[in-house]
């Protein structure tokens, strides 16, 4: 009698411990109704899903269903618990294609064939379409005359399209006539007013007989004028310097 008591208290105290090391199997399947083995053992059906209490350890898992491809895989079980997501494929249909590991990157620009730079390398010219990884990446569009443009993108699971809108880079001149070729009176103020256009639209007074303005690269008409002196000339003009159009016995860049 007394073996069978100190048996039954044996039991009762290894119980909890038993399930203190044991860990839940969660099967998460598309699917209901679908048997589950464990080490070819019928574990139950899934509503879709089913969990199962199992020792820590590394078990052989199937699951199958009538008109379904067959899935097999082997999961390590851990104290934590160990989650297994199931797709189980009809028959006659093939399995999805992986996860793509690259993103389309297609890069426009009102400016056909500008360069385009992703993280400072050159990688083609607009129209691009290009694979990325995931990742954050710089891409800078250039063409010449044309101020940059830059914009920062995070690929992470769709495609990303960029429509560049570039600029034309401004030339700044400044439009000058000397103190020695202006008609002054016996004040010294200007005997006739001087007025100056570029390409027919007039600049702006920085003083008496100066002028300033800003135009895009390449060939532009230069005009003076003050009471019956008029002189005009065309000059091109191109970033990376500064232009002084100077008023003499012509027009001339200084």
């Amino acid at each position: 009698m007394k073996k069978l008591v100190v048996l039954a208290l044996i039991l009762a105290l290894a119980s909890p411990l038993f399930a203190q090391n044991r860990a839940a199997l969660s099967v998460v399947c598309n699917v209901s109704g679908a048997q589950v083995f464990v080490e070819n053992r019928l574990a139950g059906s899934t509503l879709p899903n089913l969990s199962v209490l199992l020792p820590a350890g590394t078990y052989n898992i199937k699951v199958q269903k009538a008109g379904y491809q067959p899935f097999e895989a082997s999961v390590t079980l851990t104290i934590a618990g160990t989650q297994l997501p199931v797709t189980l494929i009809p028959l006659g249909q093939s399995a999805p294609p992986p996860p793509s590991s690259t993103y389309l990157l297609s890069v426009t620009a009102n400016v056909q064939n500008a360069t385009v730079a992703i993280n400072a390398i050159p990688s083609g010219r607009t129209p691009l379409n290009i694979g990325l990884s995931p990742g954050t990446y710089t891409v800078t569009v250039s063409a010449p005359g044309m101020s940059d443009f830059a914009q920062q993108i995070l690929v992470s699971n769709s495609p990303i399209a960029i429509s560049a809108t570039l600029m034309p880079l401004l030339v700044s001149f400044a439009f000058v006539v000397p103190q020695a070729l202006q008609s002054l009176d016996a004040r010294g103020q200007l005997v006739a007013p001087i007025q100056a256009w570029v390409d027919g639209a007039q600049l702006q007074q920085t003083g008496p007989a100066s002028f300033a303005g800003s135009v895009v690269p390449g060939n532009h008409v230069f005009k003076l004028a003050s009471g019956g002196i008029k002189l005009e000339s065309t000059f091109n003009l191109q970033p990376g310097r500064s232009w002084t159009i100077e008023a003499g016995v012509g027009l001339s860049i200084k």
